[in-house]
């Protein structure tokens, strides 16, 4: 379940497909109405929605609790493709199976079809109207939907149609007592007052304290003796003899019927010859509890595994789930076999103090390679429950952990507990989070540091490398936590591992950019080819850092020649053709990456970036605004149609936008706790170029949208260099030679030739200690004379890199300057920092006059 701590953690935004239906919360057990619907789920930094992290289908949401289940969009489509296409079929082959009837109603209900299960409802009804059972289910089926009307009618018709049948004597006599019929019901219900299964004492005490408030005490006292006679073990109940004593009261009757409770003095001499036997019966019942601890096998793996303990096979765990076996104290090996025929060897011990021996409140989990994520919570029980009482973490990545004073393992907890005298009490549970792993990163231990969320991320990278949105995740939190060479070594661990990890190789590549550059690249993937020739991965990732433009092309035409549907190498071609400024070569190879994998965001970014350039607003326009309606308060998708509205000069309606997004989240969330409206204003005029204003509304904010991190773009924009160099100096990629340029560029803009020639030579000096791109570069740059449009295009740059090194050089060689700036404007895409800031530089088309 989604958690922001400190501005920290996960949230949820966007909401459609909305299904709602009166039901009954699993968790607080409250009458609501549940809802479900299709959202997608972010990762949050200082209360920014930052790292999607997929969409997510919430099922039956509690307006009052808050609890719900959530299943990946794609697995529950899945499954409701399946699941649907199977009982249609049933359907068609057995029209007259009532069973396969009412599954299908089912079917459609669960998976939010409401409207077409209701009228399937209806057509069952007429259908089987002579069925009893089917007239039964569908009773219950409405009642549970709040159609008590239709519910009513089905359960009376069940009952016109088999008298005897008991269900339908129970359901049509509940109906009886909740309509105040209450003899009606008695004479319904009096096949409960015999003993045997069918007796339910609840039943009938429900009946008792309908007559006992309709004022009819005697019938009601008859009840209550009825059901205490046959069930001697109710009159302890506390509710129960409460109830009864009032209704002997109405009756003016001075002893009660109830059984007096026992007394509360004892003898105070126990015999020695007792406390012998106590003391032996302790003795014995230790050495029982050193050899009988419960110890629970958890698995988080996507196969079943079994599971070998000191030679003894306890059978297969299925994969999610778990079992329970009982060991002896001291040291154990357990061998975990997975389907592949590989095993794991796990040393553990079991351990205890006589205290906690008998207190028989440890939980000893096995848990094969930390796979299962584990959810610790505290319960706490009071009357007057708090909001804020208790808290939840998640634990993970440990094969085997001893957890104390666990008082429900593996169990719900219950709704209540009798607290007695205490004004609260405390319990704890550890359980399965069943959860998406995703979704376990609200539930973390957060500081400024992000220790356990980066050893979190770290942990599930290596179960499961591939895992795009657990990789975007991690570099994202490492680089803005100040961690980027961690992310960058630990990424380099798994370098040699096969099957190639595309996303992981190009994670790891970008994060060598931000660092010194002392890794040889080239010569490690040079290596990587070699083993792998025919691989196209290999041979993807080798281009990607190729330093020359032009035999990276080469290398990604070798895929495609290899692998025609490779999508990555058509986006690396179109990304190459966007940064020369190429639209129209860049847009088929773009549309083809995204036909190959439509949900890579690199690629949809990618081609979005292209139709800015080719100025199809328009295209883009319509785009967004139909993703907005599916999600309409996903922040970015608001920033990205802002851009484009701008872009094409619809700036009213660009502030009729942001209007509407303010609206959608106060509807949605009052309080706004992201500040998502705030963040929309920002951004809008972020790229009406109002950046005092933009500044100004970020700082007054209680959580600011935008942290330190664009304080630099703030400064930089409003040429206010001495607050920019102050903020360089603590940034934690002040070593980016892109900081430089910018800095060259900004002091161009005030005329200072000292600080341009500075941060200028200051850049060149960095990027000759990086990547052999970047030292392809400083070669061009510290030349004495200006490089021409052609040998910048023979250097595998990205846009960024290009768009601000074409300024930088406009502003170091006049002569050159409207070459440079002709190509730099033809890149220089609308949107945040720089846009403005370079468009400042690209305007001025001519040089400054010579100091």
């Amino acid at each position: 379940m989604p958690t922001t701590i400190n501005g920290i953690g996960t949230h949820y935004y966007g909401k459609r497909d909305l299904q709602t239906n009166l039901g009954t919360c699993e968790n607080c057990r409250q009458a609501v109405n549940l809802q479900s619907y299709t959202t997608r789920l972010w990762g949050v930094f200082v209360f920014i929605p930052i790292i999607p992290l997929g969409r997510k289908r919430i099922l039956d949401y509690c307006p009052q609790c808050t609890q719900h289940r959530a299943i990946a969009l794609k697995e529950w489509e899945r499954l409701e493709q399946e699941t649907l296409r199977d009982i249609m079929q049933r359907a068609q082959a057995e029209p007259d199976n009532p069973d396969v009837n009412l599954q299908m109603i089912g079917a459609l209900a669960t998976f939010g079809r409401q409207q077409e299960a209701r009228q399937y409802a209806a057509m069952v009804r007429q259908k089987f109207a002579d069925n009893a059972s089917v007239q039964l289910e569908l009773g219950g089926w409405y009642e549970t939907r709040g159609q008590s009307d239709d519910g009513h009618a089905c359960m009376t018709r069940a009952l016109e149609l088999e008298p005897d049948n008991l269900a339908a004597r129970r359901a049509v006599g509940l109906l009886r007592v909740e309509q105040g019929r209450l003899d009606e019901a008695r004479e319904l219900l009096s096949f409960m007052e015999s003993p045997g299964p069918d007796h339910e004492p609840g039943v009938l005490i429900l009946l008792a304290n309908a007559y006992r408030e309709a004022g009819r005490s005697d019938a009601a006292m008859r009840l209550y003796e009825l059901v205490i006679g046959m069930n001697p073990a109710l009159a302890r109940d506390r509710t129960l003899r409460k109830q009864v004593r009032a209704c002997e009261r109405s009756l003016g009757r001075v002893e009660s019927s109830l059984p007096r409770g026992p007394g509360i003095l004892r003898r105070a001499a126990i015999p020695v010859g007792v406390a012998v036997v106590v003391l032996a019966a302790l003795f014995l019942l230790n050495l029982w509890f050193v050899h009988h601890q419960p110890m629970y096998v958890v698995n988080g793996l996507e196969v079943p595994i079994r599971v070998v303990i000191d030679g003894e096979d306890h059978g297969q765990v299925p994969s999610g789930g778990r079992c329970h076996v009982t060991v002896r104290e001291g040291p154990h090996q357990a061998v975990v076999r997975y389907p592949d025929g590989r095993e794991e060897a796990i040393a553990f011990a079991i351990e205890n103090s006589l205290w906690q021996r008998f207190q028989r409140k440890s939980a000893f989990v096995l848990n094969p390679s930390g796979a299962a994520n584990l959810l610790w919570q505290e319960v706490v029980y009071r009357a007057d429950p708090r909001e804020g009482d208790g808290s939840v973490c998640i634990l993970f990545g440990d094969t085997f952990c001893a957890l104390r004073d666990i008082d429900y393992p593996f169990k719900d907890p219950p709704d209540e507990i009798d607290i007695g005298s205490s004004t609260s009490v405390t319990k704890r549970t550890i359980e399965l989070f069943n959860g998406d792993p995703h979704d376990a990163i609200g539930l973390l231990s957060l500081d400024a540091s992000n220790h356990d969320l980066l050893r979190y991320l770290e942990h599930r990278l290596r179960l499961t490398p591939d895992d795009r949105e657990f990789l975007l995740t991690y570099a994202r939190v490492a680089t803005m936590a100040g961690q980027a060479e961690r992310c960058r070594l630990f990424l380099e661990a798994g370098f040699d591992r096969q099957p190639i990890s595309v996303e992981w190789h190009r994670y790891y590549q970008s994060l060598n950019e931000l660092n010194s550059g002392s890794v040889d690249l080239v010569a490690r993937y040079d290596r990587l080819v070699r083993e792998n020739p025919e691989d196209v991965a290999a041979l993807y990732l080798r281009g990607r850092i190729e330093p020359d433009a032009k035999r990276a092309i080469e290398y990604f035409d070798r895929v495609v020649a290899l692998d025609p549907d490779y999508a990555y190498a058509h986006h690396a071609k179109a990304y190459s053709s966007l940064v020369r400024g190429r639209f129209d070569e860049a847009r088929p190879l773009s549309e083809t990456a995204c036909r190959l994998d439509p949900e890579n965001p690199s690629f949809l970014e990618n081609r979005r970036k292209i139709l800015l350039g080719l100025k199809e607003y328009a295209t883009l326009e319509n785009e967004i605004k139909k993703m907005l309606a599916s999600e309409p308060l996903d922040i970015e998708l608001q920033a990205e149609l802002l851009t484009v509205l701008i872009a094409a000069g619809k700036t009213t309606q660009a502030r009729r936008a942001h209007e509407a997004y303010a609206r959608a989240v106060e509807a949605a969330m009052p309080d706004d706790p992201h500040a998502l409206a705030l963040r929309s204003q920002i951004e809008l005029e972020l790229r009406l170029g109002n950046t005092a204003t933009a500044r100004d509304l970020n700082a007054r904010s209680p959580h600011p949208p935008f942290g330190d991190s664009v304080e630099i773009a703030f400064s930089l924009e409003l040429n206010e260099m001495t607050d920019a160099e102050a903020l360089l100096v603590k940034h934690p990629l002040r070593e980016y030679p892109l900081h430089d340029l910018w800095f060259s560029i900004a002091w161009a803009q005030k005329g200072d030739d000292a600080k341009v020639r500075q941060y200028y030579e200051s850049a060149v000096a960095k990027f000759k200690k990086r990547t052999p791109g970047y030292v392809a570069l400083a070669r061009l740059l510290e030349k004495g004379e200006a490089p021409t449009i052609d040998e910048l295009h023979t250097v595998a740059l990205d846009h960024s890199d290009m768009l601000n090194v074409l300024v930088a050089l406009a502003e170091r060689f006049p002569d050159r300057r409207a070459a440079y700036l002709e190509e730099a404007e033809r890149i220089n895409l609308p949107g945040p920092f720089p846009y403005h800031f370079l468009k400042r530089s690209i305007d001025r088309k001519e040089p400054r006059p010579l100091p």
